[in-house]
């Protein structure tokens, strides 16, 4: 009897199935367990929980149905400029699907989050929260790095 690759070794042996994890509802106590696991819990906040990856500190908060994790830049644009940095924030997000740019006014000037999503409707499991809040902030600090390298520093000290 020839024996194809997929068949075990002993015809009796039992094949273990591989018993896929359920998604469970996602609550800031599975976020605060993620970033614990993942070394980058910072602190709890009022609605979030803080983190921090590669020097760049982000908040992890449940908006309705929609985990976003969000990152600051850390430099604003001077507020007359404030048409240039629609500009930015416009075709940023006009070329990729995510992260997503958003513009703020502040007192020093026009500040720019970067955020990403997740509707947590179906729920998720403690791998695809993990995955998500991994490439939301690789993502974030990709889109960090490419606006420090495309908006001019103003002159003077460094901000």
């Amino acid at each position: 009897m020839s024996k194809t690759p997929d068949q075990p070794d002993q015809p009796n042996a039992a094949i273990d199935p591989v018993i896929p994890e359920v998604p469970g509802d996602v609550t800031l106590e599975r976020v605060r367990a993620a970033l614990h696991e993942r070394g980058e819990f910072l602190a709890d906040l009022p609605e979030s929980v803080l983190g921090e990856h590669d020097l760049h500190t982000y908040t992890v908060a449940l908006t309705g149905h929609y985990l976003n994790v969000t990152t600051r830049w850390s430099r604003t644009i001077p507020a007359p400029a404030r048409r240039a940095a629609s500009q930015l924030v416009n075709d940023w997000n006009r070329d990729r699907i995510m992260p997503t740019l958003y513009s703020h006014a502040g007192e020093d000037g026009i500040g720019l989050s970067v955020r990403s999503s997740l509707s947590t409707v179906v729920g998720a499991t403690d791998r695809q929260l993990s995955d998500f809040i991994e490439s939301s902030v690789v993502a974030a600090r990709h889109a960090l790095r490419t606006l420090d390298t495309s908006v001019p520093r103003p002159p003077g000290p460094l901000q």
